[in-house]
């Protein structure tokens, strides 16, 4: 257990946050899912389609007890579902995940950013771009499926409340990477960084993350999640981030 403290507080507060402006962007553009949700456990359950990544549970703890668990195992019903847990949950609730037969599935890493100078300029050539032609960027960039759940999913983050969809175009005008800026419950969070296959390793997620950090005011609080080890890592390191603290997803 990682003793809890308002900077891990803020953070898990602003990842239940940012599901629920997910489940509303759902609801919007997607209402066929039946996307929906509840607030359970300091944190937020969500249901976005069966076989969605955001048919999961954020923002929970520091502690979960029984009526929790019965509260998001009746919720999810019979459809399955990842409990994304911070170090900060206590030993009763870590016994009683073993208990109802949860496991560790995977970690994520979340990284932080306090403002600071910027030594580089903006990239000249970084766009806005539309929702419909992000969404389909974004897919094509993570190479998922043009079915649901996912062209729902990409569709729901390209209309997310408040969100700037930014892209970056090559020499010929196309676009060929993605990524969003949203602010959510104080803190200012990237995600979405997707690149097409044939354009990766040239420096375009960099670019837009450089590019989101320009658009962050003064005092603002940058936060992403990402793989263990990931590329993705690599270049958030890269451009001054640093470890907040590990996510433990949780599945049976």
């Amino acid at each position: 257990m990682c003793p809890p403290n308002s900077r891990s507080e803020l953070i898990e507060r602003s990842a239940a946050q940012n599901l629920l402006d997910y489940v509303q962007a759902f609801q919007r553009v997607a209402p066929a899912i039946r996307a929906t949700s509840i607030s359970v456990a300091g944190g937020v359950a969500a249901y976005t389609g069966p076989g969605s990544p955001l048919t999961t549970v954020k923002g929970i703890g520091p502690s979960i007890r029984e009526r929790d668990l019965d509260e998001i195992e009746r919720f999810f019903g019979k459809h399955e579902y990842t409990i994304e847990a911070a170090p900060w949950l206590d030993e009763k609730s870590l016994r009683l995940l073993a208990d109802r037969g949860y496991k560790p599935s995977a970690t994520e890493h979340v990284v932080i950013r306090e403002w600071q100078e910027l030594t580089l300029e903006p990239h000249s050539q970084v766009g806005v771009l539309a929702p419909s032609p992000w969404s389909g960027l974004m897919r094509r960039g993570f190479e998922l499926p043009d079915e649901s759940p996912w062209r729902e999913l990409t569709s729901a983050a390209a209309h997310r409340e408040g969100a700037t969809n930014l892209a970056l175009p090559g020499p010929n005008g196309n676009w060929f990477a993605c990524a969003q800026l949203a602010p959510c419950a104080g803190l200012w969070i990237l995600g979405c960084d997707a690149t097409l296959p044939e354009h990766r390793g040239q420096g375009a997620q960099t670019a837009l993350i450089h590019q989101r950090l320009h658009i962050i005011p003064r005092a603002g609080l940058a936060v992403a999640e990402v793989a263990p080890g990931s590329a993705s890592e690599r270049n958030y390191l890269r451009c001054g981030f640093k470890l907040a603290h590990a996510r433990t997803h949780f599945r049976r």
